[in-house]
């Protein structure tokens, strides 16, 4: 005897699908380059790798994050970004406008989001580190007066 199929919640089924966010696909390590449709002059460069998890890989969220953030014409005082993954949006930040980002994220991905202040010249301007979430924060790390997240699982 086979047990009946969960039944469809009408009203979900035409909000969430593939038309409202498509699901993406998981590349090759690699360098992929964003300029935010034009928001930025020099496209953002993002060293993209998954073998240390899956904020190694750009997603939806951080991309719709930095374009808003993108459009301000200021962004200003100490920022922090939760759960960076490779960087996305606190590069994007770091790069349009005249502030200081603190990048964080767990331990897997440090290597990775200095790789990408490097590769974008942003050391002046990006500092990384590990903030895990369930511990203590770190020393290192100033109360922020903008905390950014997206894509945060």
């Amino acid at each position: 005897m086979t047990s009946p199929s969960p039944p469809q919640d009408v009203f979900l089924s035409g909000l969430v699908n593939d038309d409202f966010v498509q699901l993406p696909e998981y590349k090759a390590a690699g360098v992929s380059e964003v300029d935010f449709d034009g928001l930025l002059k020099t496209p953002l460069r993002l060293h993209e790798d998954l073998k240390e998890g899956c904020g190694g890989q750009l997603w939806p969220a951080g991309m719709v994050l930095s374009k808003h953030l993108l459009r301000q014409k200021q962004v200003s005082g100490s920022i922090l970004e939760l759960g960076a993954g490779g960087g996305l949006v606190g590069l994007a930040v770091a790069l349009a406008h005249d502030t200081k980002v603190h990048i964080t994220d767990q331990l897997p991905m440090l290597d990775l989001m200095r790789k990408n202040i490097e590769l974008n010249h942003l050391q002046d301007k990006v500092t990384a580190s590990i903030y895990d979430w369930g511990s203590s924060k770190p020393d290192d790390i100033a109360t922020p007066d903008v905390l950014l997240a997206a894509d945060c699982i």
